[in-house]
């Protein structure tokens, strides 16, 4: 008989759950800083390992991670953070290295030493935010920055973001050529709202460095709901500060950080203020419409998010009504979804068919990568959860899955994924429609 997980469902792993996500989650945000670098087969191969690992994770036991395995993970989450100096100054990746070591040191005594955990922390942030202060000074923004600031300039002035003309340099006629495209604001209308106030007070960046701040108390939050032990919430707390994710994040004013934090609101939300819990979602959803893939495992299995889903597709038409009136309902969908889809295949993104590519391989077909895509995720989404840690870890898993065999995905678009498994090692072993009333009452036989 196989004794390999996933060809035997019967078969229960000696691996935790929790490890096996933990693992994930090192790998992931090891693959994205790898790319960054220009290691693209490494950075590939981590990102395939993280999915083998959330597959796996499904048929393991669940068991809480030590505060000994809590303080590996951290210190390995900072310790990826040193990949993170790439094209700075000598002074500024000095700085960042000793910033990191002692982040390092700080949120390991938080970890360790629960009386000193509170100082510790607090000392971590701080370090964590010169870290980024560094990046942010010494970095130079991607395209995302200008289309950002362009968007919230517009709507600060009354003007629709969708009516200012721009051009996108992208690969449409040929993987490897760069062609000129006509584009106007590319995310949702959310965005360019959020970005007002950071670009009152002089930089959208702001904004974005915000709503980071905002997830990293939501999922502390979230933890401390599901507290299973003394170190439970200072362990999730420490984990978010030594992510080295979120400097490139605000650096470059990538809005997926406020598709994430929307989305921990809403789980935050949900089990006590379910109708409220919806205006979260719904901001979630004008921000990229790609969070629906994060949610498929709770949409198969839970009928609460089926409906709240539906409600917050609703009231996201709604906010965007306005802005479609602008320009009509066409150039409003070539902006947020069109354009990305008319786009060829790029061989500098973190994907395999980029990894073929410059191993002089073809491209895989469409219809292969969207075929493994539908594998994995009918392998996840074939038996209800366990828990909220199962569905929020699938949907991880099946974007990452979908991302890799993608025609193109990049640090951002990654991101999500990553922030999902911190809340999945956050929320535990929380049932999936927490606070829903039973809908029938079954009484047995007399």
């Amino acid at each position: 008989m196989w004794r390999t997980p996933w060809l035997n469902p019967r078969y229960n792993s000696p691996v935790s759950r929790e490890r096996c996500q933990a693992i994930a989650l090192l790998c992931g945000s090891a693959a994205v800083l790898l790319h960054r670098r220009g290691s693209l087969d490494g950075a590939v191969l981590l990102v395939l390992l993280a999915v083998c690992l959330l597959v796996g994770s499904r048929y393991a036991e669940s068991r809480e991670l030590s505060a000994r395995e809590w303080a590996v993970v951290v210190g390995g989450s900072a310790a990826i953070g040193l990949l993170l100096p790439t094209g700075l100054s000598s002074a500024a990746t000095v700085t960042l290295v000793i910033t990191a070591l002692l982040t390092v040191g700080c949120v390991t005594v938080a970890v360790s030493r629960p009386r000193r955990a509170l100082p510790a922390l607090l000392i971590a942030a701080g370090l964590l935010a010169v870290t980024c202060g560094v990046v942010v000074v010494t970095g130079h923004p991607v395209d995302v920055y200008a289309a950002v600031s362009g968007g919230a300039s517009d709507v600060a002035h009354g003007v629709n973001p969708y009516l200012r003309p721009d051009v996108t340099y992208a690969p449409q006629s040929s993987p490897t050529r760069l062609d000129a495209l006509p584009d106007h604001f590319p995310y949702g209308p959310l965005p360019a709202v959020l970005g007002v106030p950071g670009w009152l007070v002089g930089d959208v960046r702001w904004s974005v460095a915000a709503c980071c701040a905002g997830f990293v108390i939501l999922a502390t939050m979230l933890a401390r709901r599901a507290e299973k032990s003394t170190v439970h919430g200072r362990a999730v707390a420490a984990l978010c500060l030594s992510l080295p994710i979120f400097g490139p994040m605000i650096l470059n004013s990538w809005v997926d950080a406020e598709m994430v934090v929307a989305l921990a609101l809403w789980l935050w939300m949900r089990p006590h203020h379910p109708r409220w819990s919806v205006l979260a979602l719904a901001a979630a959803l004008c921000v990229k419409p790609t969070v629906l893939v994060l949610l498929v495992p709770l949409a198969v299995w839970s009928r609460a998010t089926r409906r709240q889903l539906l409600a917050a597709a609703l009231l996201a038409a709604l906010v965007c009504l306005p802005f479609v009136f602008g320009v009509g309902l066409r150039a409003f969908w070539e902006d947020l979804v069109g354009l990305q889809l008319s786009l060829a295949t790029r061989v500098d993104a973190l994907t395999v068919n980029a990894a073929l590519w410059w191993h002089g391989l073809p491209f895989l077909p469409s219809v292969v990568g969207l075929g493994l895509t539908v594998v994995v995720a009918g392998e996840l989404v074939r038996r209800p959860p366990r828990d909220l840690n199962d569905a929020l870890s699938a949907g991880a898993a099946i974007t990452m899955a979908s991302l890799v065999l993608a025609k193109f995905a990049y640090f951002n678009y990654y991101f999500p994924a990553l922030a999902m498994l911190v809340i999945a090692l956050a929320v535990g072993r929380r049932p999936v429609d927490e606070g829903e009333p039973p809908r029938f009452v079954l009484s047995a036989p007399l």
